[in-house]
């Protein structure tokens, strides 16, 4: 329930390389939208090197008869049954207070606030960026709407909790170029792990799915050479 889709990464990949590691086949998108779209306005997010965190939070306003208790704010990882790393789970309701998400969200129900939990022992450099276990936002839906960029700052302000930096604007071959070369991470004093991108106005394929992808700086290594 309230999985987050998979973010396709911009090119295609090299499936019969040899090894473990598939290399990105520059130029040959991944996606049609993406190359329709390229010269259109995206939105670059940092992307955070964690694990993916749900915080769920539906206002419990039931008769008594519902069989089953439902709390009222669930953190879950990225599946249901993904396990999430012990400090992380201790912190998340100091984070992310009961009292606090209510004041904000009332009566609403099925919010779901996507976050990528991280810091030392989350990943290989999880350490880099903080020295305990925390939560970064990126992304919240109430239903079937994902809310704007402008709202979702302002909840992040009102809980006291970080929001994924912009990067930057522009078109899509802009932010590839800004992975090849390099740039500065707004989180830690390492590299970044790269960019999440989608459209300044949020659009949507004819299957439904959002249009969003995503670059790592390692998948451009070779681009280097190229480029």
């Amino acid at each position: 329930m309230n999985t987050y889709h998979k973010i396709q990464t911009v090119f295609k990949r090299d499936m019969e390389a040899e090894g473990r590691s598939k290399p990105l086949i520059y130029g040959k998108w991944a996606k049609p939208e993406f190359e329709l779209l390229q010269d259109i306005d995206w939105e670059w997010y940092e992307k955070v090197d964690g694990t993916n965190i749900r915080a769920m939070y539906n206002n419990i306003t039931g008769d008594g008869e519902c069989p089953v208790y439902q709390p009222p704010l669930e953190f879950r990882g990225k599946q249901d049954k993904s396990e999430m790393p012990k400090s992380l789970m201790l912190n998340l309701p100091e984070i992310l207070p009961l009292d606090n998400v209510r004041s904000v969200f009332n009566d609403a129900t099925n919010v779901c606030m996507y976050g990528e939990g991280y810091g030392p022992h989350i990943q290989k450099r999880g350490g880099d960026y903080r020295d305990d276990a925390g939560f970064i936002l990126f992304d919240i839906r109430i239903g079937r709407w994902w809310l704007q960029r402008h709202d979702i700052e302002e909840i992040a302000k009102t809980l006291g909790i970080p929001i994924v930096p912009l990067v930057g604007k522009g078109p899509l071959k802009q932010a590839i170029r800004k992975c090849i070369y390099g740039f500065t991470s707004l989180l830690r004093e390492s590299a970044p792990e790269g960019l999440i991108m989608k459209p300044s106005v949020e659009l949507f394929n004819r299957k439904g799915d959002r249009v969003i992808t995503k670059l790592k700086l390692k998948d451009f290594d070779e681009a280097k050479k190229e480029i």
